[in-house]
């Protein structure tokens, strides 16, 4: 073979033939660094580093015709054979729309990538399940697929479906799942989305049901802290509206609340840990899945801790009581101060009512006199209780740090309540002042206080009466003023006496008379209470009809 021509061997022209085509080919001859081998009626040639070792004359190939020399030569590659092979097969399965199995490999964003028949191959996300796909893309590595292709490029591009080769099977078993679905059906159904209200789980060929919180778990927790994407759970069929299927888990589960809880009663003192700190006091959780509220008031018995967060920090572990449990709402009230005794139960043996006893002032507020019982415990003198006139001027009389003299009124150890009183350590100035028979004699009072309808008047130490306008002068009175002013002293006759109501109507016009000794003036001991009289309650009737 001439210079030319080995030359010219190199050079392909495009022709018709056998180019393209998988032929078998002998040897025909042996030349420098190729085989000539023998087509059919034409030759051709291959080189002898596509095969690895000299061939022997007679040897048999299956080729692939790559081209034409200009020497009429057919230029053969035994490499491309089966890279050629596998082509067609691939073509074949597309143009076919046949199944194959393909074995995932890795992942890409959105996708799969694929071993296709020994290429790499891509499988995008929508094309992986007819449905919702329920686990991480990675859980499918090392899997195979039956799955077809859905594109095959010049340029090596593979793009495989695994949904294509299920779709149609899925789709008529979900048809058979929706035409059975009913209330009550109970299905064994796969966890696909996880929300905030609730789970979606498929009951069967992608038919997804919702699961709302309530209806997932006796504890109504997260519903992330009760299953996982990929979980297989039992579900009943609750309803069916619009298209919606509602599923029910928590009914066919027990109920681990009462599980647990059924190792445990009202005024069992246990162990806990600190899970939550609020405003209003702390949860502890004394069992897997069992926690109760310390509310603020169960923190300590004199209330010296306004808050949880005074004394408690997350995980803290502390002793409880159980002091209620409520089953319906799954909750469970827990007290920290009743794991000690109730130092109430003590003041209410050392407090008995009616005894006199010297306590020292330890707070001053506007509804009254707090007092120092020991032991941390505190009582209430109500300023009602202070003085038989009432009002809000013993804050001038006393300070904090002074020991008084007062009446154990009551003890209330479930309150944690203790009332006092000073007053009570008289006589009601009221009792006296009925004992005179007052109604229709004449006393000098003090005007004290002046109202747009009246004044209002001292007769004795702690007995005021109203002077109502109309009984200011026989003429018409147009401003109390204009008769009476504040410090004037006044003779006055007692004209009206609501002793239980303690009203009592005076009057300048009126002269002295006499009243009979029946009317109505309860016995001393029917009034001998705490004073709460109101504006309306020192009213005559005369005015209280106007």
């Amino acid at each position: 073979m001439s210079e030319q021509n080995e030359v010219s061997e190199n050079l392909l022209i495009q022709s018709k033939g056998d180019i393209g085509l998988l032929v078998e080919a002998e040897v025909e001859a042996l030349a420098k660094d190729r085989a000539i081998l023998k087509i059919g009626d034409k030759r051709g040639f291959l080189k002898y580093d596509e095969l690895g070792a000299r061939p022997r004359v007679g040897d048999t190939f299956e080729v692939f015709v790559e081209g034409e020399a200009v020497n009429g030569l057919l230029v053969c590659s035994i490499l491309k054979v089966s890279a050629v092979k596998l082509h067609k097969a691939l073509k074949d399965a597309f143009e076919e729309k046949r199944n194959i199995d393909v074995e995932v490999v890795g992942v890409e964003n959105n996708g799969l990538v694929c071993d296709v028949m020994s290429v790499y191959g891509f499988m995008p996300k929508r094309q992986i399940e007819v449905s919702h796909i329920n686990c991480e893309l990675e859980n499918y590595i090392g899997k195979t697929l039956l799955s077809q292709i859905i594109k095959l490029s010049n340029d090596g591009t593979v793009i495989v479906s695994h949904r294509a080769s299920i779709e149609k099977e899925v789709l008529k078993a979900r048809e058979q799942v929706i035409t059975t679905l009913a209330v009550d059906k109970i299905y064994d159904a796969t966890v696909t989305q996880i929300v905030s209200y609730g789970v979606f789980a498929d009951i069967g060929a992608g038919v997804e049901g919702l699961v709302h919180r309530t209806n997932l778990s006796w504890s109504n927790a997260e519903p992330a802290e009760v299953v996982a994407i990929g979980d297989k759970i039992r579900v009943k069929v609750i309803s069916l509206e619009n298209g919606r299927i509602g599923l029910d888990r928590k009914s066919l589960t027990e109920d681990d609340w009462m599980i647990v809880m059924s190792n445990y009663k009202v005024d069992d003192i246990v162990d806990g840990t600190v899970t939550s700190i609020t405003n209003f006091g702390a949860f502890v959780s004394i069992d897997k899945g069992i926690e109760g509220l310390v509310h603020n008031t169960e923190l300590s018995w004199d209330g010296s801790i306004k808050g949880a967060h005074q004394s408690l920090k997350l995980d803290d572990k502390v002793k409880v009581k159980i002091i209620g449990v409520d089953e319906e709402r799954r909750r469970l009230s827990l007290s920290i101060k009743r794991v000690a005794q109730n130092p109430w139960k003590e003041a209410e043996e050392n407090y008995k009512p009616g005894k006199r006893v010297k306590l020292p002032i330890c707070n001053i507020v506007d509804f009254g006199l707090f007092v120092d019982m020991g032991n941390g415990l505190n009582g209430l003198i109500h300023q009602n209780d202070i003085s038989w006139q009432g009002g809000n001027k013993f804050k001038a009389q006393y300070k904090i740090g002074d020991e008084v003299e007062c009446l154990v009124l009551s003890v209330d150890a479930g309150q944690g309540r203790a009332s006092f009183g000073i007053k009570q350590l008289n006589v009601d100035p009221w009792v006296e002042f009925l004992e005179t028979k007052p109604v229709g004699k004449s006393y000098e009072v003090l005007v004290k206080r002046i109202a747009k309808f009246g004044a209002f008047a001292e007769v004795a130490e702690g007995v005021e009466g109203l002077i109502h306008i109309s009984e200011l002068a026989p003429r018409r009175v147009s401003q109390v003023t204009d008769v009476v002013n504040i410090g004037d002293r006044v003779r006055a006759t007692v004209v009206t006496l609501d002793a239980v109501r303690r009203r009592l109507g005076l009057s300048l016009t009126a002269q002295p008379f006499s009243a009979d000794d029946d009317l109505d003036q309860p016995a001393p001991e029917a009034v001998h209470e705490s004073s709460n009289a109101t504006l309306a309650d020192i009213l005559p009737s005369s005015l209280k009809k106007s």
